[in-house]
């Protein structure tokens, strides 16, 4: 293919990272909410749109077909179940969950009862998120073809982005005022910066500073810097996550937090212990001073009251109504509608099942639990490449940027046990380029190997 011509300044190589950055830039902006068709849509439509051509200009799809073929089944599977869930099927198939008893019943009375019908229960709502999930691939695959200097770059532009955010948050938290916003926010009254969720804005807080220690640890040629990026690093995470009101946040920070003090100090322990205590200290005095520590440490206490948990023992009694083929991708909210009991009736709208296992179950059936299997085994994979890689070579810088990014993946993993942080760009771009940049060590790696033990990886 012939090469492209430079423009405004920019060689064509530039071109590549140009679209992804700018994809990445357009999502975590206006993709903080629900998808919906709108201009907000539309604007990430036409910058998919030149990522899918500089993508294909770039040969990125070649480094795709070199990942093992589980791998490239756990990525294209969601775009794979919603396209069937879409596809017209014969009564017998897009009618075998209880959840298509009521339509079957219709289709009696308007004489098209044996007609081919689609599986989904939202053909609206399956399509756009197959669309969003075809937008993600994309990102992925041309992560996938970028050379090492504009992975990079990605890196940092990512953690521009987050701090961008983080910016606009705090100045939406003292000023009071809805300066852009794209979308009905429902937590006024935290730290939300893009996002219209608190707990997606504190799992991208979470993830940028896991980036940020794999990418400044990996440059560090000194232990005590090492160590000493960590609580800085920490000290300016900290607080902000505490002003997202988060629960979820804060309990995956120091969860975090605790794991990467215990690899940099582990053979210094009384550090790590006086680390510990100190940071107890400081915690007691927080929740005893400071109204916003205190309204989150009875958010912890009244976890058990919290609604999600209701929602969820609900929501698990749709697997059997749904099952085998599930009742199309993003259709939960108008099925647990039609399921729901007079006595579950509230004033909160279900949006979500606040697990989004359960939920991607619920809505692909079948399908989404043998996709989940494929996305456990490749994930076990990378863990033990990046394993391998850390201590295979102790001056091998990029070993700890390919823990942080399968860490980062282990961060998303874990919140959707209680919320759904992929279901919105915004976040999902955060996750799609960990898996990108893991699955590019992954390559490297495999690369080293002999041929006569890397040709397994098909």
């Amino acid at each position: 293919m012939s090469k492209l011509k430079s423009f405004g300044g920019l060689d064509h190589s530039s071109y590549p990272l140009l679209s992804v950055t700018s994809f990445a830039a357009v999502s975590f902006v206006l993709g903080g909410a629900p998808p919906q068709m709108g201009w907000a849509f539309g604007v990430m439509s036409l910058v998919a749109s030149a990522m899918l051509y500089y993508t294909i200009w770039n040969g990125s799809w070649k480094k795709f077909q070199e990942l093992p073929i589980v791998f490239r089944l756990a990525a294209i599977g969601p775009v794979i179940i919603g396209i069937i869930q879409l596809t017209p099927l014969p009564d017998v198939i897009s009618s075998a969950s209880d959840a298509s008893l009521v339509r079957s019943l219709i289709f009696q009375y308007t004489g098209v009862v044996h007609s081919w019908n689609v599986i989904s229960l939202a053909p609206l709502d399956t399509l756009l998120s197959v669309i969003i999930a075809i937008f993600m691939l994309i990102l992925f695959v041309a992560i996938l073809g970028l050379n090492d200097v504009d992975v990079k770059r990605l890196i940092y532009f990512i953690l521009f982005l987050v701090s961008v955010g983080a910016v606009v948050g705090v100045a939406q938290f003292l000023i009071r005022s809805p300066i852009l916003k794209f979308h009905d926010i429902s937590h006024d009254a935290s730290l939300i910066g893009f996002f219209a969720n608190k707990n997606h804005m504190a799992i991208s807080l979470v993830a940028a500073w896991i980036l940020a220690l794999g990418l400044v640890n990996g440059g560090a040629h000194r232990k005590s810097k090492s160590k000493y990026s960590i609580l800085v690093i920490f000290a300016i995470v900290l607080p902000l996550v505490f002003a997202t009101n988060s629960r979820a946040g804060l309990f995956l920070l120091i969860m975090s937090g605790f794991f990467i003090a215990l690899k940099s100090f582990g053979k210094n322990r009384i550090l790590l212990i006086l680390g510990a205590v100190g940071i107890s200290l400081i915690s007691l005095v927080a929740i005893y001073y400071i109204p916003a520590v205190r309204l989150i440490a009875a958010r912890f206490g009244g976890a058990t009251e919290d609604g999600r948990w209701l929602i969820f023992e609900r929501s698990v009694q749709l697997v059997d109504h749904s099952w085998p083929f599930g009742t199309g991708l993003a259709s939960y909210a108008k099925v647990f509608k039609s399921y729901e009991r007079l006595e579950w009736v509230g004033p909160q709208f279900v949006n979500n099942a606040h697990n989004d296992y359960l939920e991607y179950i619920i809505e692909g059936g079948i399908l989404s639990a043998v996709n989940l299997a494929f996305f456990a085994f490749a994930l076990l994979n990378l863990s033990l490449c990046a394993k391998k890689m850390s201590q295979g070579d102790k001056k091998n810088k990029g070993s700890d940027l390919f823990l942080a990014n399968v860490g980062i993946i282990f961060l998303f993993c874990f919140h959707s046990f209680v919320d759904y942080p992929l279901r919105r760009p915004a976040s999902a771009v955060i996750f799609v380029v960990a898996c990108a940049i893991s699955c590019r060590f992954m390559l490297a790696l495999i690369n080293k190997l002999p041929k006569n033990v890397s040709m397994q990886r098909s």
